[in-house]
């Protein structure tokens, strides 16, 4: 069982995360008792659990590897090596709200087709339009065991230091939900990251591959998948 202090701790990280990245417009310093004394929304969800809107303008170049090699381009390209995609019931009454095969769906062929299982990533953008979603899709997807996300985020697991870093970017609580464009956010999130370009949120260890996982709710319940790296 998620308590509302599990969910604060996601909150609390990924807006802190945020004070560290120029467009983290809901970045802040944020304690328990300030999480738990805004308004219940849909219990246990507070005001503070849920992402809000932001305005945004992103522009992503996308090429063939001959024409990279052709071209002869040396601005660090990062490789799309796998991506998944998978829609889930347009019903609330046969969803899955605990395990969404969706999202394990989306995932695994993300990694099926980059030739690598999870353990192999470095780092992770995930939604957390509700802070309960970024524990749920950790395991979903299968970098946590079901029932662990909790303990492994209050272990430290998650943080920008942490052996797997999770929305470092701030993710939407702490950057907003850019409704169709917030999948594009994190993949730019993952460029970032790959070339070392993130600023005072780059990752202090080096990494190699990065993974996304976007999730649109109603009235698709659609998981896409990507996975990127510094190597085809």
């Amino acid at each position: 069982k998620v308590s509302e202090d599990d969910l604060a701790a996601v909150v609390i990280k990924n807006r802190a995360n945020a004070l560290f990245n120029e467009n983290g417009c809901y970045g802040a310093t944020l304690s328990n008792e300030d999480i738990a004394n805004s308004s219940v929304v849909a219990s246990p969800i507070r005001v503070l659990d849920i992402a809000h809107y932001a305005d945004t303008a992103m522009c992503l170049i996308l090429a063939e590897e001959s024409f990279i090699k052709e071209k002869k381009i040396k601005s660090q390209p990062v490789w799309v090596n796998g991506f998944g995609f998978c829609n889930g019931s347009n019903t609330l009454e046969s969803r899955e709200w605990v395990q969404p095969k969706e999202a394990s769906l989306a995932s695994q062929k993300a990694l099926k087709m980059a030739g690598l299982k999870n353990k192999d990533i470095d780092f992770v953008e995930i939604s957390d339009t509700y802070s309960y979603k970024e524990l749920q899709l950790l395991e979903t997807a299968g970098f946590c065991k079901f029932g662990s996300a909790k303990s492994d985020l209050k272990k430290g697991k998650f943080d920008i230091g942490g052996a797997l870093p999770v929305n470092a970017s701030g993710g939407e609580l702490g950057n907003g939900t850019l409704l169709e464009a917030t999948g594009l956010f994190k993949v730019t999130e993952l460029v970032k990251q790959l070339r070392g370009h993130a600023g005072r949120r780059q990752l202090p260890k080096k990494v190699s591959n990065g993974f996304a996982l976007g999730w649109r709710d109603i009235p698709t319940t659609s998981y896409a998948a990507i996975v990127m790296g510094n190597k085809k």
